[in-house]
């Protein structure tokens, strides 16, 4: 079989931690037995392994060489396609549905290789008890060049034995496994585990990073790992506003700007994919209230305030979701879509407040916009600015910024009062 993940997702909560780390995984080949239209269904009765791992069934499986680990995977998907996943193992038999001993939301996982000439993927999904799990997964460049992508369940799983089912939706591609991963990324200490600090704003700007060429990036997973691991073609500059796109036009704002890495003529115009982005500044709220922050994004990004928690995604949950993390609720949009406004409310006291966004782009176009306005918001309208924008809330220093600031503030009047002696 042949794949890629896009995710149909619903506004939700996840929890902010399990009792214990729970990863459940799935080998594609120890599907459930039954037959054909009983645990799967597959459009030809012929298996085309080599015979020496399940030769009575019908689904296409292959073994995978050595150098991959060995073992099997399914092959040759066809639209319309399906299996049931089993939780036994080899040597069967295989009767048994996957047990998912907490209940709570889980990060999906599949490691997929693509057709080389697919132009930008392939598109499976899960169901859990009929309620669909998407991922968008990328061309790998090989039937053996695995990758793993990522999806989320879309409502809490409940502890105990679930139907899990594998639907094709297009061809071109081969799956080796899927795994369910109680485990939420730590955007929220990203800052302090970056091995090279990324810049930081100053008066009216905020720091920001790119990487490329740093491997595939199909997902938020992909992003936060890119940025940690100090690899890749790295650019480093400051912004007034977020307001960058690869392709113009595409966003809610005009005045748009290339990405730095066009800028540093890493990459052409039009031609960026595989791009992680982390940026970080400090916004001054004038007054304590409710606020509406939005990002016109295309993949997938989070924004957090640390020590601040979102309280509402309004608008299209299918795009945004609340995720829990050690440092607050970030809102969250996981990727595998195009250009669109995804909004969410918080609460902030007046003064100033840091915030930290990750972005990835995987294929296709790349956009990122960041802006807001005051009160709860359900929709875009004309009071959204850019932040930083003159009209919008202000970019001020990050307080080590600001207390150089004040010490040299201090310096030049002990000077000019020196010189007045």
């Amino acid at each position: 079989m042949k794949f890629r993940l896009t995710v149909f997702l619903a506004v939700l909560v996840l929890p902010a931690s399990f009792s214990q780390a729970v990863v459940i995984h799935l080998e594609a080949e120890d599907f459930k037995d039954g037959g054909e239209g009983v645990s799967y269904h597959d459009t030809d009765a012929v298996n085309r392994s080599n015979g020496q791992y399940r030769p009575s069934e019908g689904v296409d499986i292959f073994e995978m060489p050595e150098n991959l680990g060995g073992g099997y995977g399914l092959s040759y998907a066809k639209p319309g396609e399906w299996f049931l996943m089993s939780g036994d193992t080899a040597p069967g038999p295989w009767v048994s549905d996957p047990v998912f001993p907490e209940a709570g939301n889980y990060i999906v996982r599949a490691r997929v290789a693509t057709d080389p000439t697919s132009h930008a993927g392939n598109i499976f999904h899960l169901e859990v008890d009929g309620a669909v799990v998407g991922i968008h997964a990328l061309q790998t460049g090989g039937w053996l060049n695995f990758g793993t992508f990522t999806g989320i369940t879309s409502a809490p799983i409940s502890a105990g034995p679930h139907e899990v089912r594998f639907v094709a939706d297009t061809d071109d591609y081969n799956i080796n496994w899927i795994e369910f991963d109680s485990e939420i990324p730590p955007i929220g200490s990203l800052r302090n585990e970056m091995p090279a600090p990324a810049p930081e704003g100053g008066i009216g700007t905020m720091g920001i990073r790119e990487v490329i060429d740093n491997g595939l990036i199909g997902s938020q997973d992909d992003c936060y790992e890119s940025l940690k691991s100090g690899g890749g073609t790295i650019v480093d500059y400051t912004a007034s506003v977020l307001n960058l796109h690869d392709n113009a036009g595409t966003g809610s704002f005009g005045g748009d700007v290339p990405f730095g890495v066009v800028n540093e003529q890493h990459r052409e115009r039009g031609q960026i994919e595989h791009l992680s982005l982390f940026a970080q500044g400090t916004v001054r709220i004038p007054t304590s209230g409710l606020y509406t922050f939005g990002v016109n994004s295309d993949d997938g990004f989070s924004l957090l305030f640390p020590g601040h928690e979102f309280l509402s995604a309004p608008g299209d949950g299918i795009k945004a979701q609340l995720v829990a993390l050690t440092e607050g609720k970030a809102l969250t949009s996981w990727g595998g879509k195009g250009p669109s406004d995804v909004l969410g409310v918080i609460h902030l006291d007046a003064g100033n407040h840091p915030f930290m966004l990750t972005y990835h782009e995987a294929t296709q176009g790349a956009g990122l916009e960041l802006f807001a306005a005051d009160g709860a918001r359900t929709q875009f309208d004309g009071d959204f600015q850019l932040v930083g924008h003159p009209s919008g809330l202000q970019l001020v220093p990050e307080p080590s910024t600001l207390i150089l600031l004040v010490i040299g503030a201090f310096g030049l009047v002990a000077y000019g009062w020196r010189r007045r002696k």
